[in-house]
């Protein structure tokens, strides 16, 4: 039996997480016997709505970070939110966390029991990107790369198409967006693409200003037809999160946004490459992996394997 919701979680008291305060302070909006739903607004000004069990939350007395006063939100019995709006202006429906990040650890512990030091979690996660990393920095000792950028952009070309034919499964789709990269960079109109790529890995913390030249760059480059598109997020992030897995997250829009409405998180998603959509994407990884880091986790390597796991536990749930 659900532990009862105490009296003290009344609708419109203020409440924080217990076990992510980074959310800030919450208004109660719904309860039931054993549920309380929890609008927040983090520093961002971003709005999030969880449904959570009691146990997940302490009283606050501090106030929002925003207002909440005028949030408008409907629900049925079971307190999932149906509309939502600010008087009479319709918003973005909320995200609704469903789990905890515990519980999408054991979701990726349901494949591999000991997480990250599981023996077959390296061959089939890791070794494979690592590999690819480990490629491109013994090509380019000491961050020679755009010395060849700038003296050969053919051969430079050459290098990043290798670096992301990853061999044991496909970060790039084998259909799509290979063959569209594949064109671009075999068109010998590369350098400012290239040029803004190292830019970018260079760069010591992913930056706005870095980021929108390689878009730019990248999607001012030939293709090799009209079907072709360079701009997705896969193609855009795949060598940047290779080379500096330290810093950059590689963005497969299906499992990241599976894996994150599922922990209520707005990634403030946009199917166009922009940084604000990145910037989120990055500030939750760096989340995951202060998180997944006593598991066992490195880098971003595995932040982006433990997101397609829980994606892929998902979808076959």
């Amino acid at each position: 039996m659900p532990k009862p919701v105490p009296t003290s979680f009344a609708v419109g008291s203020l409440v924080v997480h217990r076990k992510l305060p980074g959310l800030g302070v919450g208004k109660v909006f719904c309860r039931t016997d054993d549920i309380v739903a929890v609008g927040f607004i983090d520093t961002a000004g971003v709005r999030k709505l969880s449904r959570l069990k009691a146990s997940f939350l302490l009283p606050a007395t501090l106030a929002p970070h925003g207002d909440l006063a005028g949030w408008n939100v409907a629900f049925d019995s079971a307190c999932r939110a149906v509309t939502t709006g600010k008087g009479t202006k319709k918003v973005q429906p909320p995200f609704v966390a469903a789990w905890t990040q515990e519980h999408a650890l054991e979701r990726f512990t349901s494949h591999y029991p000991q997480a990250f030091r599981d023996p077959r979690y390296a061959p089939a996660e890791r070794e494979w990107k690592w590999e690819q990393h480990q490629l491109w920095h013994q090509t380019f000792p000491g961050g020679s790369f755009r010395a060849l950028a700038l003296d050969d952009p053919d051969t430079a070309a050459k290098v990043v198409l290798k670096l992301v034919q990853t061999k044991a499964a496909p970060l790039l789709s084998p259909r799509g967006e290979l063959p569209a990269l594949w064109d671009a960079l075999e068109s010998r109109q590369t350098q400012s693409f290239l040029i803004a790529l190292a830019d970018a890995i260079e760069a010591q913390v992913p930056e706005r200003r870095t980021f929108e030249h390689l878009v730019e760059t990248l999607t001012s480059l030939p293709t090799g037809g009209a079907v072709t598109r360079l701009a997705t997020w896969p193609i855009l992030t795949a060598a940047p999160f290779l080379i500096r897995p330290d810093a950059y997250m590689f963005v497969k829009p299906r499992a990241t946004k599976m894996v994150s409405r599922n922990l209520g998180v707005d990634l403030l998603y946009s199917p166009a490459l922009k940084w604000d959509t990145y910037d989120r994407v990055l500030e939750w990884s760096r989340d995951l992996l202060a998180f997944l880091r006593p598991h066992g986790a490195i880098d971003m390597i595995d932040v982006q394997s433990f997101i397609w796991t829980v994606a892929d536990e998902l979808a076959h749930a």
